[in-house]
């Protein structure tokens, strides 16, 4: 069985989300803030609202300033920005609901682990105005791209905190043993990526990549079986138009009479 890093949605929940520790420690870094608490939010409600395939969020939590959004990226393109833009304004929208001002109301941070390989650290973006004066304190995106902290990990003398919590989401068995030889620190978080690997029973469902592939097989499949018949009615039409009798186009288009007579 394949070694499976934290770029797969099972690993990553198992491994942060069911330490209070590992979990504390990753927002603070993510987030750059210092919190004393960190709850986890019930992120398939947040969303109910909006049309889109998956209308979960990834991770939901709540801190003392802030309620921060962590969504995993296997892909990072055009349509994953903007489905994430969605989670984050509903996110707010949703807070602001509940709070008797906006002056009460928490920022919302929106946290995008990216896995596809970038040469870059990644970015955060903030609403701001021409003057290049912050515009609302209250959204906030943050983006890092994992392959580049990983990278780091290997080749930076001085490496802070940040880069090993985000360098070692996607680093394999092997991997994960040298960077405990260099960091006692990880040693926890490093056997839980291995332990959960383990439990062979936790992957005998298809995991997320996967069955997205599979998916994206169907529809192709499905896309050209509808081509395909698209094709035959417009050969069956041009038949009929031609004044050949019925049996004969049943015979090499494969319909019924019905179907034909119907065109």
């Amino acid at each position: 069985m394949k070694f499976r890093t934290c770029k797969y949605e099972k690993v990553f929940y198992y491994v942060i989300l069911s330490n209070k520790d590992i979990l504390k420690r990753y927002v603070e870094n993510l987030i750059g803030e210092k919190v004393t608490y960190v709850n986890i939010l019930n992120s398939k409600l947040i969303v109910s609202n909006i049309e889109l395939k998956s209308k979960t969020v990834d991770i939901l939590l709540e801190t003392d300033d802030s309620i921060v959004n962590i969504e995993i990226n296997t892909k990072f393109s055009k349509l994953e920005k903007e489905r994430n833009l969605k989670y984050l304004f509903t996110v707010l929208s949703n807070i602001e609901k509940i709070k008797d001002s906006y002056i009460t109301s928490k920022k919302v941070i929106q946290v995008n682990l990216n896995f596809p390989n970038k040469k870059t650290s990644g970015n955060i973006i903030e609403l701001k105005k021409n003057d290049n004066k912050i515009y609302s304190e209250k959204i906030k995106i943050i983006n890092y791209n994992i392959e580049y902290y990983k990278e780091l990990c290997y080749n930076q003398v001085n490496k802070d905190e940040l880069t090993y919590l985000l360098g070692i989401l996607d680093m394999d068995s092997d991997e994960l043993d040298n960077i405990v030889k260099e960091r006692r620190d990880l040693k926890v978080l490093a056997d839980m990526i291995k332990d959960i690997n383990d439990e062979k029973r936790l992957f005998e469902f298809m995991d997320p990549l996967e069955e997205k592939k599979k998916w994206e097989r169907t529809f192709e499949e499905l896309g050209e079986k509808r081509g395909e018949k698209k094709g035959i009615l417009k050969t069956a039409k041009n038949m009929l138009k031609d004044s050949l009798p019925l049996d004969q186009i049943s015979k090499y288009t494969g319909l019924s009479k019905k179907q034909i007579m119907m065109l």
